[in-house]
């Protein structure tokens, strides 16, 4: 089973996207902010990441620059 993250702070479109993947066989752990998303990348693995472009705080450029620079693939 492959463990995705999805960085979407619209609540109704997080759960309805995650509700799709996981009848897909995946597992989808739901972050709100880029912060977070990165918070978690450190904490655990995850095989992809899902983001929004429009999130508060950083967008979803930065996060994936952040990423990268971090090693994350």
């Amino acid at each position: 089973m492959s463990r995705i993250l999805m960085v979407e702070d619209d609540g109704d479109l997080a759960e309805n996207l995650s509700e799709i993947l996981e009848s897909l066989g995946h597992a989808v752990e739901l972050v709100p902010t880029a912060e977070r998303a990165l918070e978690r990348t450190r904490e655990g693995i995850f095989h992809g990441i899902i983001t929004d472009f429009r999130l508060p705080g950083k967008n979803g450029i930065d996060l994936i620059r952040e990423l990268r620079q971090a090693g994350v693939s």
